[in-house]
């Protein structure tokens, strides 16, 4: 399990709405790096009214330092 083929490249979540083409003025990613930061965003009214399109990787994808 150690072959170079085995290694999985880091994603970079933030940048899968463009990649998908969602127009930037009616979307938004969210970057993460601490547990603290995550719950600050899932606290946020506004974050949880989703008033357009956006991205957040679950939790269990994501290696947060607590």
């Amino acid at each position: 399990m150690d072959a170079v083929y085995n290694d999985i490249q880091p994603w970079k979540f933030k940048d899968l709405l463009s990649v998908f083409g969602a127009d930037p003025n009616k979307s938004k990613a969210f970057q993460v790096r601490t547990k603290k930061e995550l719950n600050q965003l899932l606290s946020d009214e506004k974050f949880a009214a989703a008033e357009y399109i956006q991205v957040r990787p679950e939790p269990s994808a994501m290696a947060i330092p607590h």
